[in-house]
């Protein structure tokens, strides 16, 4: 193989020494920076035997819907898991080993959902009725933890929000088996392979950028108010022990605004399982 490459990097020398217009307009094209790179990748894509990000099959309409269900069901999951144990040791006081605790209900709830949804979509051969049931569903409970934690944690205590995510993750289960199911439906088998990985990789994306959607809402509402920053750091830090040290009115106005950033931070990942929702009552395959 040596003497063809041998050849044909003198040929190019020579282009790029005798000014070729061709040859000074692929190395501009090849450049990482160039904005017209990605065009020039997914035409070589196209052309692929077995493309790195099979195209063709990705802009269909339930393949690109059920990749977007895995990227919101991604950035449900994660942005839960990450607020969760924020608001048990800044609001509840929980440490790190209760802490622990509470977040195992959340985790395993949605892989009870998803193998509840695997076996409904075997009994019936129905796929889409179930996530587009069950994501409506979960964002009515986000939205009911995003403005209800305080009173049923009043009744609950540390255990309210863990117990109304736990609930709401069965629901939020559904979304991933419809999503992995619709594009292996979708692939030929030669590209099995390929549609299950950007399932994967999707709700890879879509937990990176969900966690930081919600987490910005988070830090955005309450860094509106330096005083009330700085309180809700040193509760991170401290536990909700920093609270009981303030007067009264400091920290009834701190309660008020910290439970406003969760509630704003719920209310955000609630957005997640309302476009979950829309994906699946539009997903064009209904039964398998």
């Amino acid at each position: 193989h040596a003497l063809p490459l041998s050849v044909a990097k003198n040929e190019t020398v020579q282009d790029a020494q005798s000014g070729s217009p061709k040859s000074s307009l692929e190395s501009r094209l090849n450049q990482p920076g160039n904005p017209k790179s990605p065009h020039r990748l997914g035409r070589q894509e196209r052309r692929a035997a077995q493309p790195l990000f099979p195209l063709d099959l990705l802009c269909r309409p339930a393949a690109w819907r059920a990749n977007a269900m895995a990227a919101c069901s991604g950035a449900l999951l994660v942005s839960e898991a990450t607020i969760l144990p924020i608001h048990l040791r800044a609001v509840d006081g929980a440490s790190a080993g209760e802490i622990g605790l509470m977040m195992l209900p959340l985790t395993a709830t949605v892989g009870v959902g998803s193998l509840i949804t695997g076996r409904l979509v075997s009994r019936t051969g129905r796929v889409a009725i179930f996530p587009a049931v069950g994501q409506t569903a979960a964002a009515l409970g986000l939205l009911l933890v995003a403005f209800g934690m305080g009173p049923v944690g009043a009744v609950l205590g540390p255990w309210g929000l863990p117990a109304m995510l736990a609930v709401v993750a069965v629901f939020q289960g559904s979304a991933m088996p419809v999503a992995q199911i619709t594009m292996q439906s979708q692939a030929p088998p030669a590209m099995l392979g390929a549609a299950s990985a950007s399932v994967q990789l999707s709700r890879s994306v879509g937990s990176a950028i969900g966690v930081t959607v919600a987490m910005g809402v988070l830090f955005v509402a309450l860094g509106r108010n330096a005083a009330i920053a700085d309180v809700f750091a040193d509760a991170v830090r401290h536990g909700s022990a920093a609270l009981v040290s303030l007067p009264e009115a400091s920290r009834a106005s701190a309660v008020t605004h910290i439970q406003g950033g969760f509630s704003a931070a719920f209310s955000t990942i609630a957005l997640f399982a309302v476009v979950n929702a829309v994906l699946a009552w539009t997903l064009p395959v209904r039964r398998l």
